[in-house]
């Protein structure tokens, strides 16, 4: 895999995990390990990498 096809995964990786973090900022409050990166992927992964299928 070259490096830009790594760079390119890992921006949209964050790009959806910024979408995330934005939806559901009540969410982080009351579960605060909802900051770390590897819970909100968890999130992502179980529907399917769609940031935009969570409830704002």
């Amino acid at each position: 895999m070259s490096s830009s096809s790594v760079s390119q995964i890992i921006f949209e990786r964050e790009s959806k995990l910024g979408e995330l973090r934005r939806r559901i900022p009540d969410v982080i409050v009351k579960f605060p390990y909802f900051q770390e990166d590897f819970y909100l992927f968890t999130w992502l992964k179980m529907g399917k990498l769609r940031a935009d299928k969570t409830r704002a």
